[in-house]
């Protein structure tokens, strides 16, 4: 047994927010699928860890920054990619967040499985927002407003040596 300690003996000031902007993350886990007694759907809850800040001005991903390291909790409804009854317009957050990892060789007729997207990196861009319901309403909180896929840049191919014929006379030389 484990004495839980007072409010005033706890240290650490305990989550803090990451800043807004563009940050590169990696899923490094996603929970067992339950239903949502909220909304009735099944949902998983995927945690993404924040590795590099994109800094506007420097145009570059730094690779230290305060915010390094924070954990992000995203429930995802994973019953459909669209949102809004089966409305093709509105695509759900489970398909930004497939489109984000898989970018262009995602095949919305074979996605794969959850488990797939472990390990897989996108550009979160957070905002802050407010908890609107709960103990905790009217708190700030970090919300996903977009999920981006990170382009890979293709690897330069090296030039290919063109063979020079050889001549053993120059009248064979063509010119």
């Amino acid at each position: 047994m484990v004495r839980i300690p007072k409010a005033s003996e706890s240290a650490g000031e305990g989550f803090q927010l990451p800043a807004e902007g563009s940050y590169m993350a990696v899923v490094i886990d996603i929970d067992e699928p339950v239903v949502s007694e909220q909304y009735g759907n099944q949902q998983q809850l995927f945690k993404w860890e924040l590795v590099s800040l994109f800094d506007e001005e420097e145009t570059e991903w730094t690779v230290e920054f305060p915010d390094k390291g924070a954990v992000l909790h995203d429930y995802v409804n994973i019953e459909s990619f669209f949102d809004g009854n089966g409305d093709p317009t509105r695509v759900s957050k489970l398909y930004k967040i497939a489109k984000a990892l898989r970018g262009p060789e995602l095949d919305p007729e074979d996605p794969g499985d959850t488990d797939d997207f472990k390990g897989g990196k996108a550009i979160l861009e957070i905002e802050h927002g407010v908890k609107q319901k709960g103990a905790n309403a009217g708190q700030p909180k970090a919300v996903i407003a977009a999920y981006k896929y990170i382009k890979r840049k293709n690897k330069a191919k090296p030039e290919e040596k063109r063979a020079v014929p050889e001549y053993e006379d120059v009248n064979d030389v063509p010119f």
